[in-house]
């Protein structure tokens, strides 16, 4: 599977949104704290790991496109 991934920078939360964390990966959050890892180059968490405690103090909004290719 191929991530290919286009940012811009945002400094603001509007759920649902992405956030990308400092190492890379990206999460959707449905609401602050919660939601699924949907890309990480890294492979540090698999694809569609769910969370409700993500602490979003790692994370930074994100505005963009990610495109999945099999």
């Amino acid at each position: 599977m191929k991530i290919t991934v286009a940012q811009t920078k945002t400094h603001e939360w509007n759920f649902p949104c992405y956030g990308v964390e400092k190492h890379g990966f990206i999460v959707l959050f449905s609401e602050s704290g919660k939601g699924m890892v949907v890309a990480d180059p890294n492979n540090s968490y698999c694809i569609g790991y769910y969370s409700e405690d993500w602490s979003m103090r790692g994370f930074t909004p994100f505005k963009g496109k990610i495109t999945i290719e099999q």
